[in-house]
C-alpha cells in the first residue's frame, strides 16, 4: 500500500506565492502531476484528428504517385479543402477537452483544491457553449478566408480576409476564451472585452498567437519518411507543450483582469491564489 505523506506544518495563507511568476514555478513543483494529466486528456481528445491527419497524409502520398501533372494542382486543392473541413469538424471534439481543462487550470492557479474529473465535467458544462459559439464563428471566417485565398490567389482580394483573420480575429478569440473561463456574461460582452484586452496587450497577445499556432507547422511535414517523427512530436506537444502554454495564458490573463476588472468589480477574484 502506498504511504501517504502529510505536511509537517499547517497551511498558512502567507505561504502562497506573491507573484504570478512565482505561482507558475510553484505549480510545476507541486502540481506537475495534475498538469501532466491535463496533457494526457488533451492527447486523448486529439486522437480523432491525429488519425484523420495520418489518413490524409497517405492519401496525399497516393495523389503524388498516381495523379499526372496536369491534374495535380486541382486534386491537391481538393485534398487541402477536405483537410481543412475535417480539421474544423474535429476541432469541436478537441474543444471538449479544452473547455474542461481550462477550468482545471483556473482552479490550479487560484491555489484551490482540484477534483480533476469533477472540475473537468463542470468546465465542459460551463465553458463548452461559449467556446463552441466563438469557435464556430472564428472557424467559419477562417474557411471563408481560406476559400478566398484559393480562388483569388495572392491578390488583394485573396489575401485581405486571411490577413484580417490572423491579425485581428484570432487575438480577440483568445481573450474571448480566457474571459469566458472566468466570468458569466454573453457573446457581445465577451467580444467587446476581448477586443479591449487584445489591444491593451498586443505584444503578449501576438506571442500567444504564435505559441498556439507554432505546432501547426507540423502539417508542413509531408515526406512519408518523416511521418513517424511528425506524430511523435504531435504527441509530445499535446502532453507537455500545450498545458504549459494554457497555464501561462491563464496566469497572464488573471493579472490583466485584476488590473482592469477585478480590483473594482470582482474583489473576490482579485489576486486570488496569491498572498
Amino acid at each position: 500500500m502506498r504511504k501517504v505523506k502529510y505536511s509537517k506544518t499547517d497551511f498558512k495563507y502567507s505561504s502562497l506565492p506573491t507573484t504570478r511568476k512565482a505561482l507558475f514555478f510553484d505549480l510545476f513543483r507541486n502540481q506537475y502531476k495534475v498538469i501532466l494529466k491535463c496533457g494526457f486528456v488533451l492527447l486523448m481528445f486529439s486522437l480523432p484528428f491525429m488519425v484523420f491527419s495520418i489518413v490524409m497524409d497517405f492519401v496525399k502520398l497516393g495523389i503524388y504517385q498516381n495523379v499526372n501533372e496536369e491534374e495535380l494542382s486541382g486534386v491537391l486543392m481538393l485534398w487541402s479543402l477536405t483537410f481543412n473541413i475535417g480539421f474544423i469538424v474535429l476541432m469541436f471534439v478537441l474543444l471538449i477537452a479544452i473547455s474542461g481543462l481550462m477550468r482545471v487550470i483556473r482552479q490550479l492557479v487560484w491555489s484551490e483544491g482540484v477534483d480533476f474529473w469533477y472540475d473537468f465535467k463542470i468546465g465542459v458544462k460551463q465553458n463548452y457553449p461559449h467556446f463552441a459559439l466563438s469557435t464556430g464563428i472564428i472557424l467559419t471566417f477562417y474557411l471563408i478566408s481560406y476559400l478566398m485565398l484559393i480562388f483569388f490567389g495572392f491578390s488583394l482580394l485573396g489575401l485581405s480576409p486571411m490577413v484580417l483573420f490572423i491579425v485581428f480575429f484570432i487575438g480577440i478569440y483568445i481573450w474571448y476564451i480566457l474571459l469566458a473561463n472566468l466570468y458569466d456574461s454573453n457573446f457581445k460582452e465577451f467580444t467587446k472585452n476581448g477586443l479591449f484586452f487584445y489591444i491593451k496587450t498586443l505584444g503578449w497577445s501576438i506571442l500567444f498567437m504564435i505559441a498556439l499556432a507554432l505546432p501547426l507547422m507540423l502539417n508542413l511535414i509531408g515526406n512519408i519518411n518523416f511521418i513517424s517523427l511528425k506524430y511523435l512530436i504531435f504527441v509530445i506537444v499535446m502532453i507537455f507543450y500545450y498545458p504549459v502554454i494554457f497555464t501561462i495564458m491563464e496566469l497572464y490573463s488573471l493579472d490583466k483582469f485584476d488590473k482592469y476588472i477585478n480590483i473594482e468589480n470582482y474583489k473576490d477574484y482579485y489576486r486570488k491564489g496569491l498572498f
